[in-house]
């Protein structure tokens, strides 16, 4: 079984993400959908939701690898609650970039390290173990495998 979706089965269950500080929540469920890198999810703007011409949601994001505007991404309805959840938690928080990104902080962007210490912590929390019966060391580039791996066998 592809050591990803393998992971995956633990903390997809909504109590366990409930466990998750709320930027870490809400980043784990549009990137296991969309497959985007942390980098580009860290970095998408409060107006990042459209819908196309049939009703049906869209992401708009900024591809930072390829430096330009990506596709947008057909999204579920969860994605949409995420960003809306997240919405909600930025709208008192300080704009300091001008950009109206969507995982603002005081300080700045919510961290990449911090999100990964958020999973972390989670995997010890359940605890979600890996092959070998330690704590499994979460990375975000392992959700972006499951999107494509879910993409592929539907």
């Amino acid at each position: 079984m592809c050591r990803s979706v393998w992971v995956m089965r633990g903390s997809e269950h909504q109590a366990n993400l409930d466990l998750l500080h709320p930027y870490a929540r809400n980043l784990v469920e549009i990137i296991r959908v969309t497959g985007l890198r942390a980098e580009d999810a860290l970095h998408l703007r409060e107006d990042c939701l459209e819908w196309d011409a049939a009703g049906d949601p869209r992401l708009r994001w900024y591809n930072h690898k390829m430096k330009r505007e990506g596709s947008s991404l057909p999204i579920n309805t969860a994605v949409v609650d995420a960003v809306e959840r997240q919405r909600k938690a930025v709208e008192r928080v300080p704009d300091r970039f001008g950009q109206r990104y969507l995982f603002r902080t005081d300080w700045g962007l919510y961290k990449f390290n911090n999100f990964c210490r958020q999973l972390t912590n989670l995997a010890k929390r359940i605890p979600i173990l890996g092959p070998d019966g330690a704590v499994y060391r979460f990375i975000p580039h392992a959700f972006r495998h499951y999107s494509e791996f879910r993409t592929i066998t539907r």
